[in-house]
């Protein structure tokens, strides 16, 4: 629907035509690009979608210099993009820690007991990880990435063989 609101505005008639290059996360495209796409290409037949994926800043960089008309990117609650730009919330993503049972950690362990594991995250440039460094190294605790992989499904494969901690929406 938001898409279809944006793109309403692009064409006389109504009926958008052209391109029309969005961008979206990695996270985001692992939970629901399929769909969405489908549906954009069915109502607006003559609209031809470009999709890119990649990070967040790069997404709004891109977003700003022109190559790319909107982007869903991932921000914390409380932050706002960068000038020029302008956002709507689309909804909150949770992120949860997975581990093998096999590790015997408590059911809500702390930052400090976690970080004792590797990590399986997404790789550098990730906000999400960039994040989860920050804190260890506030709490002047260790941040050990055993494996950098974009994809849900191989980090929760990776994580219930006991390889590490992963992070997945």
């Amino acid at each position: 629907r938001a898409v279809n609101v944006l793109v309403s505005g692009m064409a006389p008639d109504g009926a958008p035509s052209g391109e029309f290059r969005v961008g979206i996360t990695p996270a985001m495209g692992d939970l629901a690009l399929a769909e969405p796409i489908d549906r954009v290409r069915k109502a607006f037949p003559r609209l031809a979608m470009h999709v890119t994926s990649a990070w967040s800043p790069v997404l709004m960089r891109q977003v700003a210099a022109g190559t790319l008309d909107a982007a869903a990117v991932l921000l914390l609650s409380d932050a706002e993009p960068p000038a020029p730009l302008q956002a709507t919330s689309l909804g909150a993503l949770e992120l949860v820690a997975v581990a093998s049972r096999r590790l015997g950690l408590p059911r809500r362990p702390d930052l400090a007991t976690i970080s004792a594991y590797p990590w399986i995250l997404n790789p550098d440039g990730c906000g999400t990880r960039r994040g989860i460094a920050a804190l260890c190294e506030a709490a002047g605790l260790p941040f050990d990435v055993a494996v950098e992989v974009v994809g849900s499904e191989l980090k929760l494969s990776l994580a219930a063989r006991g390889i590490g901690i992963a992070l997945v929406p």
